[in-house]
Protein backbone atom coordinates (compact mmCIF):
# COMPACT_ATOMS: atom_id res chain seq x y z
CA UNK A 1 0.00 0.00 0.00
CA UNK A 2 1.25 3.44 -0.93
CA UNK A 3 -0.08 5.56 1.99
CA UNK A 4 -1.51 4.54 5.33
CA UNK A 5 -3.71 7.64 5.72
CA UNK A 6 -3.89 10.56 3.26
CA UNK A 7 -5.35 13.90 4.36
CA UNK A 8 -5.63 16.21 1.36
CA UNK A 9 -7.53 19.48 1.73
CA UNK A 10 -8.60 18.39 5.21
CA UNK A 11 -9.75 20.65 8.02
CA UNK A 12 -10.28 19.62 11.63
CA UNK A 13 -9.77 15.85 11.31
CA UNK A 14 -8.60 13.65 14.17
CA UNK A 15 -6.36 10.70 13.31
CA UNK A 16 -5.62 8.63 16.40
CA UNK A 17 -4.85 5.12 17.66
CA UNK A 18 -3.72 3.60 14.36
CA UNK A 19 -0.93 1.14 13.58
CA UNK A 20 0.57 2.47 10.34
CA UNK A 21 3.46 0.19 9.56
CA UNK A 22 5.36 -1.07 6.51
CA UNK A 23 3.99 1.38 3.93
CA UNK A 24 5.99 2.01 0.77
CA UNK A 25 5.64 5.79 0.79
CA UNK A 26 4.17 7.47 3.87
CA UNK A 27 2.41 6.32 7.01
CA UNK A 28 0.42 9.57 7.22
CA UNK A 29 0.43 12.12 4.39
CA UNK A 30 -0.86 15.65 4.99
CA UNK A 31 -1.30 18.06 2.07
CA UNK A 32 -3.01 21.46 2.02
CA UNK A 33 -4.61 20.62 5.35
CA UNK A 34 -5.12 22.66 8.50
CA UNK A 35 -6.11 22.22 12.15
CA UNK A 36 -5.90 18.43 12.18
CA UNK A 37 -4.93 16.35 15.22
CA UNK A 38 -2.58 13.39 14.77
CA UNK A 39 -2.13 11.50 18.04
CA UNK A 40 -1.37 8.12 19.62
CA UNK A 41 -0.38 6.42 16.38
CA UNK A 42 2.36 3.87 15.80
CA UNK A 43 4.31 4.56 12.60
CA UNK A 44 6.79 1.73 12.28
CA UNK A 45 9.03 0.31 9.59
CA UNK A 46 8.25 2.64 6.71
CA UNK A 47 11.92 2.27 5.76
CA UNK A 48 11.81 3.89 2.34
CA UNK A 49 9.17 6.35 3.48
CA UNK A 50 8.18 8.94 6.03
CA UNK A 51 6.28 8.18 9.21
CA UNK A 52 4.41 11.48 8.87
CA UNK A 53 4.83 13.69 5.81
CA UNK A 54 3.50 17.26 5.84
CA UNK A 55 3.67 18.54 2.28
CA UNK A 56 1.71 21.73 2.93
CA UNK A 57 -0.59 23.17 5.54
CA UNK A 58 -0.40 24.41 9.06
CA UNK A 59 -1.74 24.52 12.58
CA UNK A 60 -1.80 20.75 12.73
CA UNK A 61 -1.11 19.22 16.14
CA UNK A 62 1.02 16.07 16.17
CA UNK A 63 1.53 14.51 19.61
CA UNK A 64 1.95 11.23 21.49
CA UNK A 65 2.93 9.25 18.41
CA UNK A 66 5.70 6.67 18.22
CA UNK A 67 7.79 6.81 15.04
CA UNK A 68 10.16 3.84 14.68
CA UNK A 69 12.50 2.83 11.83
CA UNK A 70 11.16 5.15 9.14
CA UNK A 71 13.36 6.91 6.56
CA UNK A 72 12.19 10.15 8.24
CA UNK A 73 10.12 10.17 11.43
CA UNK A 74 8.49 13.43 10.35
CA UNK A 75 9.19 15.22 7.08
CA UNK A 76 7.77 18.74 6.81
CA UNK A 77 8.42 20.72 3.62
CA UNK A 78 8.88 24.49 3.39
CA UNK A 79 5.13 24.81 2.77
CA UNK A 80 4.41 23.25 6.17
CA UNK A 81 4.26 25.95 8.83
CA UNK A 82 2.95 26.56 12.34
CA UNK A 83 2.48 22.88 13.07
CA UNK A 84 2.90 21.89 16.73
CA UNK A 85 4.86 18.68 17.19
CA UNK A 86 5.49 17.48 20.75
CA UNK A 87 5.47 14.45 23.08
CA UNK A 88 6.40 12.04 20.28
CA UNK A 89 8.93 9.21 20.39
CA UNK A 90 11.43 9.30 17.50
CA UNK A 91 13.18 5.93 17.70
CA UNK A 92 15.83 4.54 15.33
CA UNK A 93 14.64 6.39 12.25
CA UNK A 94 17.20 6.80 9.46
CA UNK A 95 16.59 10.57 9.84
CA UNK A 96 14.63 11.72 12.86
CA UNK A 97 13.04 14.73 11.21
CA UNK A 98 13.27 17.33 8.46
CA UNK A 99 11.58 20.72 8.56
CA UNK A 100 11.65 23.33 5.81
CA UNK A 101 9.04 25.74 7.21
CA UNK A 102 8.71 27.17 10.70
CA UNK A 103 7.13 24.66 13.08
CA UNK A 104 7.03 24.33 16.87
CA UNK A 105 8.59 21.14 18.29
CA UNK A 106 7.70 21.54 21.98
CA UNK A 107 5.20 23.00 24.41
CA UNK A 108 6.30 25.49 27.06
CA UNK A 109 7.99 22.69 29.02
CA UNK A 110 7.82 19.42 27.04
CA UNK A 111 9.32 18.32 23.74
CA UNK A 112 9.92 14.95 22.12
CA UNK A 113 12.12 11.92 22.73
CA UNK A 114 14.91 11.52 20.14
CA UNK A 115 16.85 8.26 20.25
CA UNK A 116 19.60 9.92 18.17
CA UNK A 117 20.65 12.07 21.14
CA UNK A 118 19.69 9.79 24.04
CA UNK A 119 23.26 8.64 24.68
CA UNK A 120 24.68 12.18 24.76
CA UNK A 121 21.81 13.97 26.46
CA UNK A 122 22.87 15.56 29.73
CA UNK A 123 20.30 16.18 32.45
CA UNK A 124 22.25 17.82 35.25
CA UNK A 125 19.15 18.93 37.17
CA UNK A 126 17.35 15.56 36.85
CA UNK A 127 14.15 17.08 35.50
CA UNK A 128 13.83 14.57 32.65
CA UNK A 129 14.66 17.20 29.99
CA UNK A 130 18.00 17.33 28.14
CA UNK A 131 20.04 20.39 29.09
CA UNK A 132 20.55 21.46 25.47
CA UNK A 133 18.02 21.78 22.62
CA UNK A 134 17.78 19.36 19.72
CA UNK A 135 18.19 21.30 16.46
CA UNK A 136 16.27 19.94 13.48
CA UNK A 137 16.96 22.70 10.94
CA UNK A 138 17.10 26.48 10.73
CA UNK A 139 14.14 27.88 12.69
CA UNK A 140 13.20 24.42 13.93
CA UNK A 141 14.36 23.14 17.31
CA UNK A 142 13.03 21.10 20.19
CA UNK A 143 13.96 23.20 23.22
CA UNK A 144 12.78 20.59 25.74
CA UNK A 145 13.86 17.16 24.41
CA UNK A 146 13.14 14.30 26.82
CA UNK A 147 15.83 12.11 28.33
CA UNK A 148 13.77 8.94 28.02
CA UNK A 149 11.01 7.49 25.90
CA UNK A 150 7.53 8.71 26.95
CA UNK A 151 9.27 11.13 29.34
CA UNK A 152 6.22 13.44 29.37
CA UNK A 153 4.28 10.62 31.06
CA UNK A 154 6.48 10.93 34.09
CA UNK A 155 9.16 8.36 33.36
CA UNK A 156 11.80 10.25 35.29
CA UNK A 157 14.92 8.55 36.53
CA UNK A 158 15.24 8.21 40.29
CA UNK A 159 17.49 10.50 42.27
CA UNK A 160 19.93 8.54 44.39
CA UNK A 161 22.23 10.10 46.97
CA UNK A 162 24.82 8.26 48.99
CA UNK A 163 26.35 9.50 52.21
CA UNK A 164 29.19 7.69 53.98
CA UNK A 165 28.36 6.83 57.59
CA UNK A 166 32.00 6.32 58.54
CA UNK A 167 34.71 8.65 57.33
CA UNK A 168 37.52 6.11 57.25
CA UNK A 169 37.84 3.30 54.78
CA UNK A 170 40.35 0.53 55.28
CA UNK A 171 40.99 -2.62 53.32
CA UNK A 172 39.13 -5.54 54.84
CA UNK A 173 36.96 -3.29 57.04
CA UNK A 174 33.26 -2.83 56.35
CA UNK A 175 32.42 0.61 54.97
CA UNK A 176 28.86 1.80 55.62
CA UNK A 177 26.80 4.11 53.41
CA UNK A 178 23.41 5.67 53.86
CA UNK A 179 21.50 5.54 50.56
CA UNK A 180 18.46 7.68 49.86
CA UNK A 181 16.46 7.14 46.69
CA UNK A 182 13.54 9.27 45.57
CA UNK A 183 11.43 9.15 42.44
CA UNK A 184 9.18 12.12 41.67
CA UNK A 185 6.60 9.94 39.86
CA UNK A 186 6.10 7.76 42.96
CA UNK A 187 7.13 4.64 41.05
CA UNK A 188 8.59 1.68 42.96
CA UNK A 189 12.38 1.78 43.10
CA UNK A 190 14.43 -1.39 43.34
CA UNK A 191 18.18 -1.62 43.50
CA UNK A 192 20.83 -4.12 44.38
CA UNK A 193 24.52 -4.13 45.29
Amino acid sequence: TYFGIDISGGLGNTIDYNNLSLYSNKGIRIENSFNNIISNNLLNGNLSAHGVSILSGGNNVIFSNTLIKNSFGIYATGAAFGNRIFNNNFINNTNSAFAGGNNVWNTTNSGNYWSTIASICLDNNDDGICDIPYFISTNNADYFPHVCRDGWQGNHKPIITTTPISNNAYQGVQYVYDIDASEIDNDTITYSF
